[in-house]
């Protein structure tokens, strides 16, 4: 009985299962370039650090920490500042369209950073869809990698229709 009992405590302390980020997404980036080695671990408890004062930041800090509770069960914490671990939202890419975007990861944080509000919403998109649909996990595994994406990002999400299962027959999303 005492080990039958001690069988069931530990498969109830048991970690939920981690999910692993996939980045081979639709539009793809203009370019993904995979890191030798780390990942970044999100998990609950993990903070999105967005602009001090911007309004836009904010409600793009907001999205994402909504979506990734919403399809993980994740939850983060949202403020403002210049992070150096978490998710970092970050203006100041220099890029020739203000709707580019850079999304680094490595094993301490996630940085998007692009030249306006749109592009960092434009990355976000991309992150979004690398972890979506990992129902119950109790942490996504995101490989270290860095893709930038030139600022084509709205025409294809303009041009391409995506089906979600909760909204009913096939829409086009726009961002």
């Amino acid at each position: 009985m005492g080990l039958a009992f001690a069988g069931m405590l530990m498969a109830s302390c048991a970690d939920s299962p981690t999910a692993v980020a996939d980045y081979q997404v639709v539009p793809m980036p203009l370019e993904i370039t995979a890191a030798s080695q780390g990942s970044f671990l999100l998990k609950s408890g993990e903070t999105i650090c967005y602009t001090a004062g911007n309004e836009k930041m904010k409600k793009n800090a907001e999205f994402l920490a909504a979506f990734i509770k919403e399809q993980t069960g994740i939850a983060l914490k949202v403020a403002e500042g210049d992070g150096e671990e978490g998710i970092v939202l970050r203006l100041g890419l220099e890029a020739d369209s203000p709707e580019a975007y850079r999304l680094k990861v490595d094993d301490r944080k996630v940085e998007i950073s692009a030249p306006s509000e749109a592009g960092v919403f434009y990355g976000i998109q991309t992150l979004r869809k690398s972890v979506s649909v990992h129902e119950g996990a109790g942490a996504v595994e995101l490989p270290a990698a860095s893709d930038r994406n030139g600022g084509n990002q709205r025409l294809a999400a303009l041009q391409l229709p995506w089906y979600d299962a909760r909204c009913g027959p096939p829409h086009v999303q726009h961002g």
